[in-house]
This record gives structure tokens, C-alpha cells and sequence, in this order.
């Protein structure tokens, strides 16, 4: 039985030597399929040498990457981050909750919350007219000197005695009502930045306190 191509043709002296004896052919001496019916010898027409699985690391920075970085195991915070939430009840937990939780952390436990709020809001969500979401606020494109036209009164007549002052807003808005205002667009850079800090605070090789330098993420505007 022919061994499978790709745990053979690991370097150029393989694929030479398995070429010739298999008489492998060029593209112009085989039968033409579609990729996806091709066989052993498409690949050797092909000149496939399959190589060894490399780091995570991308090249460009593949020379700045130290030892440690790729053979320690990582620390609990990153492995707790890269195996996900335990269960489901951070879905139905505040903030305040999640980063008070010891398993977690204030970080972790902020990627989890904003995690829960992106899974909330399902893509399209927002952009679908029904009871449960209201429609996104239009962006005023007033400038400082402009004058909504909507809010002007013609006429003669005087101001009328005696009206109501406008009420001032809420101070405070309970977290379902949150919820439904905010946009699908910022729960998702919420949860890029807390997974980029988090990444960052505990990841090799920042996870030591003697760095004399470090990278640190910042979205302010």
C-alpha cells in the first residue's frame, strides 16, 4: 500500500527520489481535472514539498520572539483566557461581578463582560426594525453656530407664559436600556481593547515586572 503523499514528500531529497520512482510527469503529460479530483500524481506535478508545521509566529517578527516564549507553558491568565468562560453564567453577571470573581481577574473578568454584551447583540441585530431594539440615533450634523430649522417658530407671536422647562435627563440607565442603546460596532472595539489588554498584561514575554519597557494598548481618541 502507497504511504499517503503528505507524510512522505517532506523535503527535496524525498521528492526527488519518490518523483522518479513513480515516473512523476509534468502538467502537460496528465489529465486535467478540477483541484478537486486531483490525485498523487497532480501533486508531483505540481511539485508539492509538504514542510514541518511552524511556530504561531509571524515571520516579520519570528527574529524578535525569545525561547521562552514558544516552550514555557503560558500563565494561568492566559490559559484561562484561551479556554474560555467555565460556563454561561457570566452572560447574566455585571461587570462589577466578573472582575470581583478571584477565577478571573479585573481583566479576564472585563473580556468576559464585554464578550457577553457583543453575544447579546447577534450581527444584524441592530440593523433589523422591531420592538426589542430601537433604531440607532441619527448623528447630528449641525455645527456650533448652526440652528436646527425643525426648532424655529415663525410668526409674530410671543413665547408663551408659563411653559415647562425642558427636563433634564436620567442620571441613571438600568443595564437593559444600555443595552439596547448601544451599538453592535462598540461592544465589538470594547471587546478588542479588554482582549488586547489582557493579551498584553500576561503575555510572554510581559508577564514579568522587571520589563524596562512595554508594549501597552491605549484607544483613547
Amino acid at each position: 500500500m502507497t504511504t499517503s503523499y503528505f507524510s512522505t514528500i517532506t523535503s527535496e531529497s524525498s521528492f526527488k527520489a519518490r518523483f522518479k520512482q513513480e515516473h512523476g510527469k509534468v502538467f502537460a503529460d496528465i489529465t486535467r481535472l478540477n483541484a478537486s479530483y486531483w490525485g498523487r500524481e497532480h501533486l508531483f506535478a505540481c511539485r508539492l514539498i509538504r514542510r514541518k508545521t511552524p511556530h504561531s509566529v509571524l515571520p516579520v517578527i519570528s527574529k524578535y520572539t525569545k525561547s521562552s516564549d514558544l516552550s514555557s507553558p503560558p500563565p494561568p491568565q492566559i490559559t484561562n483566557f484561551l479556554n474560555g468562560p467555565p460556563d454561561q453564567k457570566y452572560m447574566s453577571q455585571s461587570e462589577h461581578q466578573l472582575v470581583r470573581n478571584p477565577a478571573y481577574g479585573i481583566s479576564l473578568g472585563q473580556v468576559w463582560s464585554a464578550l457577553a454584551n457583543v453575544k447579546r447583540n447577534p450581527p444584524g441585530h441592530g440593523d433589523k426594525e422591531g420592538p426589542n431594539r430601537p433604531k440607532r440615533l441619527r448623528q447630528s450634523t449641525l455645527g456650533k453656530d448652526d440652528i436646527d430649522s425643525s426648532t424655529i417658530k415663525t410668526g409674530t407671536s410671543s413665547p408663551e407664559e408659563g411653559s415647562s422647562p425642558a427636563t433634564s435627563s436620567v442620571g441613571y440607565v438600568d443595564p437593559e436600556s444600555h443595552r439596547l442603546q448601544a451599538s453592535p460596532e462598540d461592544e465589538t472595539l470594547r471587546l478588542a481593547s479588554c482582549v488586547m489588554r489582557h493579551v498584553l498584561y500576561f503575555g510572554a514575554p510581559q508577564d514579568s515586572m522587571d520589563l524596562q519597557r512595554a508594549v501597552e494598548f491605549r484607544d483613547t481618541k
